[in-house]
């Protein structure tokens, strides 16, 4: 079910609220008075769990990002407010956002790392990110410290304050921002770090074990790093029923023939149950939707995309796949 279809489901069904909606399209009510009046009908009707259950059917929220920089007043542009509000949501959660970043990791910020696995463990993903995160860290300290000691060399070298100032004019050297794979300006690569031992598992607290599986779930990078590892178990699970599944990296091609998605909502770190699965849950409520599509559209071949769902400020989040029918 697209947005468009949910939509037409509650107005179709409920003409009460499709009433309500001419109204407000008219100009004859307020957004305001629109709002109460719909959430009166909702209430008195009984209708929450009604839509509830049409909500579960949507797959994916498509929508118009809004514009990153608008003009107000005569001078330069501004960052959309929008925009700046939704990168402090993601930095709320994720730490740092690196590609938003033009100046070094501020001081006691945590580099956001994502990581290369194929496990679908909350918890052993989530160490797998605190050890990136460290490791990253070190590397860009280290990578300070070596411009300074090449800064405290040029100066202390006779004629050095001439050629410092001479390379800063020309080449605009600056304090590192990130290293390779981690820099300000663009999105992180994907960090290989070994993976825990089950030894090292076991020696968990149950806070560390809720901690790590909290970071998996609530971060940019936590659910990218799901990606691989769903991809493969829902590719081993299609090809089960039949169907031949090439994985492929996320196209640009905002239209699937198939897609089917999950989300969870995020509360806070002491609501996780770090023995929940949900990677696996996910993955499994995704694979009977696929199926089930697949054999009604009568596919045989087919491309396999997975990506995250990111609504960090709607506190839903998640992961969605696309099939693509494959030729010949």
């Amino acid at each position: 079910m697209t947005v468009q279809q949910f939509l037409d489901t509650i107005l179709n069904g409920h003409p009460e609220i499709k009433q309500i909606v001419d109204l407000l399209r008219a100009g004859e009510l307020t957004e305001e008075q629109a709002l109460t009046e719909m959430v009166g009908v909702v209430q008195k009707q009984g209708l929450e769990s009604a839509l509830q259950k049409a909500a579960q059917d949507l797959q994916i929220l498509s929508v118009n990002p809004p514009p990153a920089l608008y003009r107000g007043a005569p001078g330069l542009p501004k960052m959309n407010p929008l925009v700046e509000a939704a990168i402090l949501e993601r930095a709320q959660f994720d730490g740092d956002v690196p590609e938003f970043r033009t100046g070094v990791l501020p001081e006691g910020v945590m580099p956001a790392v994502p990581v290369l696995t194929k496990s679908t463990d909350p918890v052993t993903i989530g160490r797998q990110l605190q050890t990136a995160s460290q490791e990253v860290r070190r590397a860009i300290e280290e990578a300070q410290q070596d411009y300074g000691h090449m800064l405290q060399t040029m100066l202390e070298t006779p004629g050095g304050a001439v050629d410092f100032a001479l390379e800063l004019t020309q080449t605009g050297i600056q304090s590192p921002t990130g290293v390779v794979g981690y820099e300000a300006g663009k999105e992180a690569s994907m960090h290989l770090v070994a993976q825990p031992t089950g030894s090292d598992l076991l020696a968990l607290s149950p806070e560390e074990l809720q901690q790590a599986s909290w970071l998996t779930i609530s971060t940019n990078q936590g659910r990218r790093s799901a990606v691989s590892g769903m991809a493969l178990r829902l590719q081993d699970g299609l090809t089960k029923v039949g169907l031949g599944v090439d994985i492929r990296p996320v196209s640009e091609d905002p239209a699937a023939p198939i897609q089917a998605g999950w989300t969870m909502d995020i509360r806070g770190q002491e609501s996780m149950q770090s023995n929940f699965s949900f990677i696996d849950v996910a993955t499994s409520s995704i694979l009977q939707k696929l199926v089930k599509k697949t054999r009604d559209a009568g596919l045989a071949k087919a491309y396999l995309e997975v990506s995250t769902l990111d609504t960090v400020d709607l506190r839903r989040v998640g992961w969605v796949a696309r099939l693509f029918p494959m030729e010949g």
